[in-house]
């Protein structure tokens, strides 16, 4: 039900405001242009993943600015590809901003939670039972799915 009133609103609104300037608003409230740099900058550098720090695997990392195409957004854009690193996938929503990055290929070692002691672990895991770490050994009969 929400999710149809805030359509409905969405396109009430849009058609009596028309476009909108986002990078005007988005200036406006940082301050300045160089200030809504400071400020995209500022929110990379909080998105940085936390569960692992910088290690091999943060030079493969993936980083995605999100904001709103079109005319109103293209100077945020211009403004994000300054700041941002190369590479940045650049993806569009109506109406926010948004800095993602990712971590890809950490090895399991690297989590804290996931010591040496749980690789060990993990690896003997297979040896003992003759099954992968993933097979449900807790579930001792399973029901068929024609015979729901």
């Amino acid at each position: 039900m929400f999710k149809v009133l805030r359509e409905q609103t969405r396109a009430y609104l849009e058609a009596r405001l028309g476009d909108v300037d986002f990078a005007g608003m988005l200036f406006a409230h940082f301050g300045g242009k160089s200030h809504a740099a400071a400020g995209l900058a500022k929110a990379y550098e909080s998105a940085r993943p936390g569960l692992v720090g910088n290690g091999p695997w943060s030079s493969g990392a993936v980083n995605v600015y999100v904001g709103p195409g079109g005319v109103g957004g293209e100077p945020v854009r211009e403004v994000a590809a300054e700041v941002l690193p190369d590479g940045t996938i650049d993806a569009q929503s109506p109406d926010e901003v948004l800095i993602y990055r990712e971590y890809c290929e950490v090895p399991l070692g690297a989590i804290p939670q996931l010591g040496a002691l749980w690789v060990n672990a993990y690896r003997g895991f297979a040896d003992q039972h003759q099954v992968t770490p993933h097979v449900r050994l807790d579930v001792t009969q399973w029901t068929d799915v024609d015979a729901l």
